[in-house]
């Protein structure tokens, strides 16, 4: 039994949340998923979550379950709409089993806004490192040109909302070699323990996630959350067992992100399986 906040305004948004975690859409989500894994029982996996922040409340929450192996197109259509923008780069998609700067497998997303009925459904992969991935999404003109020199790896990422679709490009940096220039970008600064940047951008807006194993921790600087933000974050944190390995902020500066991982036996960031979800979806 946890104790609950004296803060009504953290009472409530905690309440939004937990709302969502009984969601019918999430619940299919997860069982989908287990489906997927459960005919895979020797690929690797792991799921995670995130919340949006906008003006201290919680915006919307997302959800994501990643898998180190090839789907068919009927495994695919349990998640998304078509497979059309996923078939259009799978060839430059990286593969493997191992989990690095490169590769992350295949992740299926869900996306819960608070108050609203429309759901957000998409897919996201890396692909190889090598210069044609690169050519064939660009790079992006809203960063200096001289750090496409610096980019470590690329991603796509598809979105689907109703009718709608967004396209979403990502791009890795190591903070040793523009650090400074996301922090001048987004205005802000970012902590002080950063391994690794992901920039993305759409046609409409761009976001920085900024990879820091233990970020909400009391001497981390640099996190820019507010203290009813990190009531919130460690409420959940220490409910579930929870911890924090990255964080992220939108260039229009009114929301942010906080993504929630279950540690592994190993300790190594990452290397968790399915708990993350199966934490919240089957209390």
């Amino acid at each position: 039994m946890f104790a609950k906040s004296k803060n009504i305004a953290v009472e409530n948004e905690i309440r939004k949340i937990e709302s969502l975690f009984k969601h019918e859409r999430l619940a299919q989500f997860y069982a989908n998923y287990e489906k997927l894994i459960a005919n895979k029982p020797h690929t690797r996996n792991y799921s995670y979550w995130g919340v949006n922040f906008k003006n201290e409340e919680v915006f919307s929450l997302k959800f994501y379950a990643h898998l180190f192996d090839e789907m068919t197109r009927e495994e695919l259509m349990d998640f998304i709409p078509t497979t059309e923008d996923f078939e259009e780069y799978v060839q430059l998609k990286q593969s493997g089993s191992e989990l690095n700067v490169n590769n992350v497998g295949i992740a299926l997303e869900l996306k819960l806004e608070i108050g609203s009925s429309e759901i957000r459904n998409g897919f996201f992969y890396m692909l190889k490192n090598i210069p044609e991935a690169t050519k064939v999404i660009g790079f992006p003109d809203r960063l200096p040109a001289y750090l496409k020199d610096k980019c470590k790896s690329v991603a796509v990422n598809f979105e689907y909302e109703g009718s709608q679709k967004l396209f979403k490009k990502y791009y890795y940096f190591k903070p040793d070699d523009c650090k400074g220039v996301f922090e001048e970008k987004f205005n802000t600064k970012l902590a002080e323990e950063t391994s690794l940047i992901e920039y993305s951008e759409s046609e409409t807006f761009s976001k920085i996630n900024i990879f820091s194993p233990g970020v909400m921790d009391g001497n981390k600087k640099g996190n820019n959350f507010t203290s009813q933000e990190v009531e919130i974050i460690t409420f959940f944190n220490n409910k579930y067992g929870f911890i924090n390995l990255e964080y992220g902020m939108y260039d229009n500066h009114e929301k942010k992100s906080i993504y929630f991982f279950s540690p592994s036996a190993d300790g190594k960031p990452f290397s968790t399986n399915k708990d993350t979800l199966k934490k919240i979806i089957c209390e």
